[in-house]
């Protein structure tokens, strides 16, 4: 085990880092949500009596167990005596479609299934989990963890969109988790006297920074409720009564905080360090922000698909506009690599990403593992799929995607995944997902063109309602098309599948 300069030994897992922090300052508050507060001492102790729980139930080192919970103090207790027994944890959206939450259950083939009264009866049971619905005296059980866990074992698995229309489970490590988030933390310049905002959901990858960056130092992390998020104006009277010092948001968030939460009438002093991930930021809406925020506040545009972590940071000059059309993605984190493959002279190019944040694999899945990574150098690379270009100071500019994968609100949809639901449908012959773009070439709104075979009865409004209906059944939230609109003819390639790039080509020069 390595060791720092003091001889201390360096936490190499999840669970070890959390024991770090109790130790050093078990009486400071940990996490807060609403009136309710744990200390890091107390979150120990009640991860601790939730991991026996755990293993009383027959959780091991390497199984996994599904977390269904609302944002809470009892979801943060969850995820840590998840990593002390040494099992990963599988968060899954209590408010996900049925038909995908099955499919995410059936894939994580999850030991135990962690929920509460809330969530219990939203929840159809699937395979073999056992279902524990744990009561609010479960909860208060304490004891001293025995940490299970070790750095190369699984930490969480986190499902995201797939191109074949079923979600894929990305594995991170406690290794990969932990790499990063002690990275964002000194890039952070995070203290014990910072105050975090923890708005992601925890199946949203963005929640690994609330959750573990904090714990490197001994930060207090205030959790934002769902409610908080659905009305912008409380999110961000939040960020004022809390003090919140680090915010880590969305683009879309950071705006629906500016045109509908009136941000721009609360006290931001205490905020410096405001740092965006999950798509671009339109650049008017990053100037209005830079007003609001005091001179010597930073601002962070974070990079990094889920399988990677965070992966390149780049901060704007503090109280000053953003001259630019975009804002780099910046140059490789500390302990990244990155490198450009071009197929020609231009110096653009897939981005391939290495390094300590690098995911383990997609779940079960070695060939999608496989067709993703390339061993190159002694070095295994995950190739991004994200076209970049490297300036002559270091810092990458993002271009694009080479694939049909796109960024909404900040959550990753395959649009070959939309395709295949709606295809799903009875009636359907073929279909095309586009997204319009509006201001600054941002996503304005997710679409589907349909193609309806000879056995639909009709091809009316009603009809294109009604697979509306029945999509959200069969997709998250962010990836149900705003609109459906029924088309006689889908232009088709030379080999008779669907041209979908002239269809969207088609769709924006209309």
């Amino acid at each position: 085990m390595s060791t720092t300069t003091d001889s201390a030994p360096v936490p190499e897992t999840l669970g070890a880092q959390l024991v770090a922090s109790a130790t050093r300052c078990g009486a400071r508050p940990a996490y807060r949500f609403g009136r309710a507060e744990l200390t890091y001492a107390e979150l120990l102790q009640r991860a601790g009596g939730v991991a026996a729980g755990l293993r009383a139930r027959g959780v091991d080192p390497g199984d996994r167990v599904v977390i269904e919970l609302p944002k809470s103090l009892d979801m943060v207790i969850a995820v840590y005596a998840v990593l002390f027994a040494g099992a990963a944890y599988v968060p899954l959206d209590p408010h996900a479609p049925a038909g995908r939450r099955a499919r995410v259950l059936a894939s994580a083939a999850a030991r135990v299934h962690v929920h509460n009264s809330a969530t219990a009866t939203a929840t159809a049971r699937t395979g073999e989990s056992e279902f524990w619905s744990i009561a609010a005296d479960d909860w208060q059980e304490r004891a001293t963890p025995v940490d299970r866990a070790a750095p190369d074992l699984d930490a969480y698995v986190l499902f995201t969109s797939g191109s074949s229309g079923e979600p894929k489970g990305i594995v991170h490590t406690h290794a990969s988790a932990l790499a990063c988030a002690r990275m964002m933390a000194a890039h952070a310049g995070l203290n014990a006297t910072d105050r975090l905002s923890g708005i992601p959901p925890l199946f949203f990858d963005m929640s690994t920074f609330d959750l573990f960056a904090s714990d490197t130092v001994g930060a207090l992390t205030v959790l934002f409720s769902e409610a908080h998020l659905r009305a912008p104006a409380s999110m961000t009277a939040l960020l004022e009564t809390e003090a919140i010092s680090v915010c880590y948001a969305t683009p879309t968030s950071l705006q629906q905080a500016l045109d509908h939460g009136g941000l721009a009438q609360r006290d931001l002093t205490a905020l410096r360090r405001l740092i965006y991930a999950g798509e671009p930021m339109p650049v008017v809406a990053l100037n209005r922000l830079i007003e609001l925020l005091r001179d010597d506040a930073v601002v962070t545009n974070a990079y990094g698909p889920t399988e990677t972590n965070v992966s390149h940071m780049y901060d704007l000059p503090p109280g000053e506009p953003w001259p630019q059309s975009d804002v780099p993605i910046g140059p490789p984190c500390p302990g990244v690599a990155a490198r450009i493959e071009s197929p020609d002279d231009t110096g653009a190019g897939e981005l391939l990403i290495a390094g300590a944040t690098l995911m383990r694999g997609y779940l079960d899945d070695p060939e999608r593992t496989t067709a993703a990574t390339i061993e190159r150098e002694g070095a295994r690379w995950y190739r991004s799929g994200d076209r970049v270009r490297r300036n002559d100071r270091g810092a990458y500019r993002y271009l694009g995607r080479l694939d049909r994968q796109v960024k909404l609100r900040g959550v990753r949809i395959e649009l070959a995944e939309v395709e295949a639901a709606v295809c799903s449908l009875p009636g359907v012959a073929l279909a095309s997902a586009y997204v319009l773009r509006g201001e600054a070439a941002q996503p304005a709104g997710l679409r589907a063109a349909v193609l309806f075979d000879d056995t639909a009865s009709s091809t009316g409004d009603d009809d294109l309602d009604n697979l509306l209906i029945a999509l959200r059944d069969l997709l998250p939230a962010a990836a149900v098309p705003q609109a459906l609109e029924a088309v006689t003819s889908l232009p088709l390639t030379a080999s008779g599948k669907v041209d979908h790039a002239a269809f969207a080509t088609l769709r924006h020069d209309s």
